[in-house]
């Protein structure tokens, strides 16, 4: 947790740069389609290089940098890793904006269409 000021407010431009840091897991097309993939729950590895299209060490370096950043946990069974959303209300966030980009997108006469939740 961030520090406090000696009044014990939280240092707002410490705050402000975590916050930043933790939206990176958000800025990736296919961490994007993994978060998609995890709100239905835990799924393999496997099951996400199979859902996304993408290779399994890509979906390997996608998986342990929302890890890192607290966005998702993972269990072994096995040889086999699962991972699911730390926080059921990250998708919230998610939902929010992806909602707001296709308001604004439609504003602008273009094409957007929202994945089905």
């Amino acid at each position: 947790m961030p520090r406090g000021s000696p009044s014990g407010t939280p240092d707002v431009r410490r705050l402000a740069q975590l916050h930043a840091d933790f939206c990176q897991a958000f800025t990736h097309p296919t961490r994007l389609a993994i978060l998609d993939l995890l709100r239905k729950g835990e799924r393999s590895v496997g099951d996400l290089v199979k859902a996304t299209g993408q290779s399994q060490p890509s979906v390997s370096k996608h998986l342990a940098a929302m890890r890192q950043w607290g966005v998702v946990v993972d269990r072994r069974a096995g040889t086999q890793v699962y991972y699911r959303l730390r926080d059921e209300r990250l998708m919230r966030a998610f939902d929010l904006i992806r909602d707001v980009l296709v308001e604004y997108l439609g504003s602008l006469g273009k094409v957007a269409t929202s994945q089905p939740r």
